[in-house]
């Protein structure tokens, strides 16, 4: 994906939607289903700053349900479904999501992990198989949620991951190393299935 990389433009998603400057965007890429906990990070997004805007990439077959969560969380006018994106144009939403967030209950590799932590967005995952061997232990390479957390410490760790500090700036660099560290090694995705 490299050629896509270089050619993403910062602002390109922003200026798609609406989303304006001084707003967050808090990214989630996965299939909408009940494995990638996407309810749990409905009630944590409602809990988060106002200013901030929930952008889902993803297919399946709990759209409808998902979308009547979010109004009766009172966020649906703050979370976008953009439904299958194309790699060409995926790596558009990497460079203007703020934080990238995904509470799986299940999660063969992370992928979607590596892919921000190479662009240094700040993750936040849940402590599934696959997400805790690619962040390691919480504040390495990002930020972990464990099952039973509180929303509340959930929503510390996305508003860490939001805010400018040097314990963030030393946690994207570990996490970029890491994935160029993989790439090296000649780990890919095809080795691992």
């Amino acid at each position: 994906d490299r050629l896509h990389i270089d050619s993403a433009h910062v602002g390109e998603v922003r200026k798609k939607y609406g989303i304006r400057d001084d707003q967050k965007v808090i990214l989630c890429v996965g299939r909408l289903e009940t494995e990638k906990g996407y309810p749990r990070l409905f009630e944590v997004f409602s809990k988060l700053d106002k200013n901030s805007v929930l952008i889902v990439l993803g297919r399946g077959s709990l759209l409808e349900e998902f979308k009547e969560k979010t109004k009766m969380l009172g966020i649906a006018e703050r979370v976008i479904f953009c439904g299958f994106i194309h790699r060409e144009e995926i790596w558009n939403y990497y460079k203007d999501a703020d934080v990238f967030v995904l509470l799986s209950n299940a999660e063969a590799l992370g992928v979607v992990f590596w892919e921000a932590m190479y662009v240094r967005v700040p993750v936040v995952g849940s402590m599934a198989p696959g997400i805790v061997e690619t962040l390691g232990n919480d504040g390495n390479r990002g930020r972990l949620v464990e099952e039973n957390e509180p929303l509340s410490l959930i929503k510390e760790k996305i508003n860490f991951c939001l805010h400018p500090s040097a314990e963030k700036e030393a946690m994207l660099d570990r996490a970029k190393i890491y994935v160029e560290e993989q790439i090296q090694n000649g780990l890919t995705v095809n080795d691992l299935v």
